[in-house]
C-alpha cells in the first residue's frame, strides 16, 4: 500500500489499520493518490475495487466524530468491523476501499456505516431493532428486544465481536448494498444524513433491508448502488447544513431590563439563544431513577429568547399592576423567611413589599407561570430549550456539565452559586455565611458566578429551580422516543405533572449539574420552585 495524501485511517479494536478480511473481501482506507498508486499495472485487468467516500451534514465533531463501519455478505454473515477517527472536519468525507477477491468475477457486500459522537457507545448484545415508537404515553415504555448476542464477528476461527457499539439514538445508521466486479473500479459518494439521528437500520432479514437515507423515522429498502465509474476524487463535506437553518440570530432586539414606577429593578431583560443541534439528556445525571434522564437523543433547538433572570417577585407584582389576571395559586408569606425548605413561611411572595422584590418568585403554580409567561409574550420554555441554554448554547464546543462551564466534580463556593442554604445537616454549609433561603438574583451575577457562557443567563444552576413546559416522564417513555429531533417535547402543558430543572438555593453541590430534573405537581408551589419564560425568536 503507498499512503499519500491525508485519508481518513480505519483503525480495528487493537488500533491496527484495516487489512485482510477472513482471505475474501479485502477493506483498505484509500485518499485519491493511495487509489491511483494502487492499481496494477495496465497491462493487468484490475481487480473489482469500490472506494466509498462518506460523508456528513451533521455538524463534526459535535455530533459525529467516529465512524463504525461493518462489513456483511448478502447471507448475513458479518465479515468485518472497524471504527474510524474522524474528529476533525478535515477528515470528511471519510472514504475506503471494498475490494473484490482475485478468485472471484463478482460478488456483493453489504456495508453498514454509522456516524455517532465521541464515546457514545454501549455494550453490544446482539442486533436488537426497535423501530421508533408511537404516541405520547408517559407511563409505557416501549422495551428494547431481548439480547441475543449475536451476530458474532469471527475471523480466522477466533471471536473478535467488538464489546460495544454506537448508541442508536444518537447515530446515523445507513446500509448500503455495494456491488463488486472484476475489473471494474468505481466509488460510490453517500452523505448520512443528521435527520436520520436515532432511526435504526433494519437488517433483520437480509432479502428485506431498509434504511433512513434522508428522512427522519422513515425506512426505504435498499438497492444496490450504482458505482461511478472512476469518480475517484471527494467532493467538498456539507457537514453542518443539518443544523444551519436553525442557527440564525433572533429578528429583533433581546428585551432590555427595566425598573417599577418605585424605582425597583425587574430584571426583566431577555437574552437571544441561538440555536442549534446538541446531545440532549444524560447518562450520568439522573435523579433517583436512572431512567429519568436517559437515554440520550439528538435534538435540534431553533433560536430562542430567554430571560436572563428568573422572575423576581417585583417582576410579577409589576405585572399584577398592569393587568395580569392569574387564576393560578401563589401562596403568600407576610412574614419573614424562616422554617426549612419545605415550609411555607419559605415562600418569597408577600401581598406587600417586604424587602425580597429582586428574589426569584417562589410557591407558584404552572398554571400560574405560564399565565405570567404569556402576559409577557412567550411561555415557559421547554426542557430541550432549558438544557440547550444551560449546557450547550453561547459558542460552546462541547455540552457542559454546569451552565459556567466548569466539567469537574469540585463544588462552587458559597459567593458563586445560591446553593446549600437550607436546612438539611448534609446540604447547608452555606447557611451560615450567606444565610437561610433564596438570594437576590443578582447574588451570584459577577465574573466566576453563576451565569451561562456567553450568553450571561444568571441562576441557571442556584437560587430557584425552574419550571418547565414539559409533561414529566422518564426519558424512556413513548412520548419522549417518539419526540421529533426538533424541539422534542413530552405533552407540553398537559400534565398532571410537570418538570423542573436546574438546582436550587436548598440544593447539595451534585443537584446543580444542569441536566438535573424533577416532578412537580401541576396544583402545588415549592419555596425552592421558580421560573422564568422562554419566547421565539423569529416572528413579532
Amino acid at each position: 500500500m503507498v499512503w499519500a495524501g491525508k485519508p481518513s485511517v480505519p483503525r480495528d479494536a487493537g488500533g491496527g489499520r484495516m487489512g485482510s478480511v477472513r482471505g475474501s473481501l479485502r477493506v483498505t482506507p484509500l485518499a485519491l493518490a493511495a487509489v491511483v498508486a494502487c492499481m496494477p499495472p495496465a497491462t493487468s485487468a484490475p481487480a473489482g475495487n469500490v472506494v466509498l467516500f462518506i460523508d456528513t451534514d451533521a455538524p463534526v465533531p459535535k455530533l459525529a466524530s467516529e465512524l463504525r463501519i461493518d462489513l456483511f455478505g448478502t447471507d448475513g454473515t458479518w465479515l468485518a468491523s472497524r471504527d474510524v477517527a474522524a474528529a476533525s472536519a478535515s477528515a470528511w468525507p471519510v472514504s475506503f476501499g471494498v475490494v473484490l477477491p482475485d478468485d472471484a468475477s463478482s460478488a456483493q457486500v453489504v456495508v453498514r456505516v454509522r456516524a455517532y459522537p465521541v464515546g457514545k457507545v454501549q455494550d453490544y448484545r446482539g442486533y436488537r431493532y426497535l423501530a421508533q415508537p408511537t404516541g405520547d404515553s408517559t407511563t409505557h415504555v416501549t422495551a428494547l428486544p431481548a439480547a441475543t448476542d449475536s451476530p458474532r464477528l469471527v475471523e480466522d476461527g477466533v471471536d473478535v465481536t467488538p464489546t460495544t457499539e454506537p448508541e442508536p439514538g444518537l447515530s446515523i445508521d445507513r446500509l448500503l448494498l455495494v456491488p463488486l466486479t472484476a475489473g471494474v473500479v468505481g466509488s460510490i459518494h453517500v452523505t448520512l444524513a443528521g435527520a436520520c439521528f436515532g432511526t435504526m437500520a433494519d437488517m433483520r432479514d437480509f432479502t428485506a433491508l431498509a434504511t433512513c437515507t434522508d428522512t427522519e423515522a422513515q425506512l426505504a429498502g435498499v438497492a444496490p448502488e450504482q458505482p461511478f465509474a472512476g469518480g475517484l476524487t471527494a467532493t467538498a463535506s456539507v457537514q453542518g447544513t443539518f443544523e444551519a437553518p436553525y442557527t440564525g440570530a433572533c429578528s429583533g432586539a433581546p428585551r432590555p431590563s427595566t425598573t417599577a414606577s418605585d424605582g425597583t429593578p425587574l430584571h426583566d431583560g431577555d437574552v437571544c439563544v441561538t440555536g442549534g443541534s446538541f446531545v440532549f439528556g444524560s447518562h450520568d445525571n439522573a435523579i433517583d431513577d436512572v431512567t429519568d434522564d436517559d437515554p440520550e437523543a439528538v435534538a435540534l433547538v431553533p433560536s430562542f429568547y430567554l430571560d436572563r433572570y428568573e422572575v423576581t417577585v417585583g417582576r410579577y407584582r409589576a405585572a399584577l399592576a398592569a393587568g395580569l389576571v392569574s387564576t393560578g395559586e401563589l401562596y403568600a408569606n407576610d412574614g419573614p423567611l424562616q422554617g426549612s425548605q419545605d415550609d411555607p413561611t419559605s415562600c418569597t411572595w408577600s401581598d406587600t413589599p417586604m424587602g425580597r422584590e429582586e428574589t426569584p418568585v417562589t410557591c407558584i403554580t404552572e398554571q400560574g407561570a405560564r399565565e405570567f409567561c404569556r402576559f409577557a409574550g412567550g411561555d415557559l420554555p421547554l426542557e430541550v430549550q432549558w438544557e440547550y441554554a444551560a449546557t450547550m448554547s453561547g459558542g460552546r464546543p462541547a455540552k457542559t456539565s454546569y451552565p459556567w462551564g466548569d466539567g469537574t466534580d469540585e463544588p462552587p463556593s458559597c459567593s458563586d452559586v445560591v446553593y446549600s442554604r437550607g436546612t438539611i445537616p448534609v446540604a447547608d454549609f452555606c447557611t451560615a455565611s450567606k444565610g437561610f433561603g433564596p438570594a437576590p438574583v443578582t447574588a451570584a451575577d459577577h465574573s466566576g458566578g453563576d451565569w451561562s457562557l456567553g450568553l450571561h443567563l444568571v441562576d441557571l444552576a442556584g437560587n430557584a429551580a425552574e419550571l418547565a413546559l414539559d409533561t414529566f416522564a422518564s426519558r424512556q417513555a413513548d412520548c419522549w422516543a417518539s419526540a421529533p429531533l426538533l424541539s422534542p417535547s413530552c405533552r407540553p402543558g398537559v400534565g398532571p405533572v410537570f418538570t423542573s430543572r436546574g438546582g436550587a438555593w436548598s440544593f447539595s453541590p451534585d443537584q446543580l449539574v444542569a441536566a438535573e430534573r424533577d416532578v412537580v405537581d401541576s396544583g402545588s408551589g415549592s419555596p425552592g420552585l421558580g421560573f422564568r419564560c422562554a419566547r421565539p425568536g423569529t416572528g413579532p
